[in-house]
């Protein structure tokens, strides 16, 4: 992936409405994904506005993983962003395992030696699990 669409997504997201987003069924099939949804004592269910609404069937499972997807994707895509940027200043450092002068691929990743490949495919025991 290049800098320029690197910094493309990065400012989309930047962009996005903040915070935590989640997501609110009416029971009749559409799916509201609201920016940081909580409860207010006083007012009940709030929110700082609609970011997407998905309408579907009742009970339409689609409606629901296209809202859940959009949903997570305001923490999701800032996480994978830091994420790629880590694992690029890691493969720099470790530039010198590839040889002098040598073009880093992603393609080539499985015939790296030593922690390079362990970046970009680390062994299943020290991936966190998920919560």
């Amino acid at each position: 992936m290049s800098d320029a669409r690197i910094e493309e997504i990065r400012t989309r997201t930047d962009a996005a409405s903040p915070g935590h987003w989640g997501t609110h069924y009416d029971g009749k099939g559409t799916y509201t994904v609201e920016a940081r949804p909580r409860l207010d004592p006083r007012a009940g269910s709030v929110d700082e506005g609609a970011v997407a609404t998905l309408t579907g069937e009742h009970g339409d499972q689609q409606a629901y993983q296209d809202a859940r997807f959009i949903a997570h994707a305001r923490e999701d895509v800032p996480y994978l962003l830091d994420r790629v940027a880590e694992l690029e200043v890691r493969l720099r450092e470790h530039a010198h395992e590839l040889g002098e002068g040598a073009a880093w691929n992603w393609w080539d990743a499985a015939v790296i030696p030593g922690e390079c490949a362990n970046l970009i495919d680390p062994p299943a025991s020290t991936v966190p699990k998920e919560s």
